[in-house]
């Protein structure tokens, strides 16, 4: 009965948990949303597998079989998980690319490190109720100051690395305009794009094909260099807790060489007001999106080629330079 009962308050937080996740999940596409249900059935097989069938092999002393299990489960819940989030960050269907992505540094960041927390955490909750069953009361405090003292230097180390992070400033040639504007013609307006055609571009750090489209930057660069062009990145905010961290990080990671902007929610709305009110046919509000402003100030395309599209997009910077 108390185990039924226990199941059923941690099933009831379990399915909060996943409802928060799938919630605040920023891409709507069927694979992202695919990827984050996986992982998160992953987290609660991990979790009570543990709990209820695992941990009495470690208590019997079957520790082999106990850590053979959970690296198993391990391995099955990642390439499952990872391959689902390969494929929404390549965007292709090459099933060879997707098998080499597994291992990709970003898919390897997003879940390898939550699948073995969650593997810590099921071991230390399963011990923590062994020993208040057992009243084993003075283990039990020493176990508790011990996760503390963990739990403290892994969060110092976490917010060390989120100030240094976010006190990157830029250099010359990467540049951050940070008061905040209630258009988007008050930027362009600033005296740094005066006279100047501009390549606007709207991303966030979490949108595999706004990544994607960076590794075209260079190239496009190099192919107008000198010319009176400057790059402006409207980045949006994102639901993840470190958006702004993640969105500095991604700057340095792809040397997003331009202005920079991190959008209000007041600004992306006007932002994409603009764009849709302007746009003929039916559109929606998706990213990345390209904009091409001429030398005056004034919008030549509020659906301008991508990075990507190579001689397209130099194409149509040229024409109004």
């Amino acid at each position: 009965m108390k185990i039924n009962i226990e199941l059923v308050v941690l099933g009831i937080l379990y399915m909060l948990l996943g409802a928060f996740i799938i919630v605040k999940t920023d891409e709507r596409s069927f694979l992202m949303l695919l990827y984050t249900s996986c992982l998160f059935i992953s987290m609660g097989v991990i979790f009570f597998g543990n709990l209820y069938f695992f941990y009495s092999l470690f208590r019997k002393g079957r520790r082999k079989s106990f850590l053979l299990l959970n690296l198993a489960l391990l391995i099955i819940t990642y390439c499952i998980s990872a391959f689902l989030f390969a494929s929404w960050m390549a965007d292709v269907y090459n099933i060879e690319l997707l098998i080499s992505h597994l291992i990709h540094p970003t898919v390897l960041k997003e879940n390898l490190p939550l699948l073995v927390f969650v593997i810590f955490f099921s071991f230390v909750y399963s011990t923590i109720k062994q020993l208040v069953l057992n009243r084993k009361f003075i283990l039990l405090i020493k176990i508790t100051i011990y996760s503390f003292a963990i739990l403290f230097i892994t969060g110092a180390a976490f917010f060390i690395k989120h100030q240094i992070d976010l006190s990157y400033r830029g250099d010359e040639e990467t540049l951050f305009i940070d008061n905040q504007y209630s258009s988007l013609n008050e930027i362009v307006q600033l005296p740094q794009f005066r006279n100047k055609v501009v390549y606007v571009d709207l991303w966030y750090s979490s949108c595999a094909p706004c990544i994607k489209e960076f590794q075209h930057l260079a190239n496009l660069k190099a192919q107008l260099k000198g010319k009176d062009i400057a790059y402006l990145y409207l980045a949006r905010e994102t639901s993840h807790p470190n958006s702004r961290q993640r969105w500095k990080n991604t700057i340095k990671k792809y040397s997003l060489q331009g202005w920079h902007v991190y959008m209000s929610k007041q600004l992306e709305e006007q932002v994409w007001t603009t764009i849709l009110e302007n746009q003929q046919e039916k559109v929606t509000a998706a990213y990345p999106r390209y904009l091409l402003i001429d030398k005056s100030g004034g919008f030549v395309s509020f659906d301008a080629n991508r990075p990507s599209s190579g001689r397209d997009i130099v194409a149509q910077i040229e024409a109004i330079l």
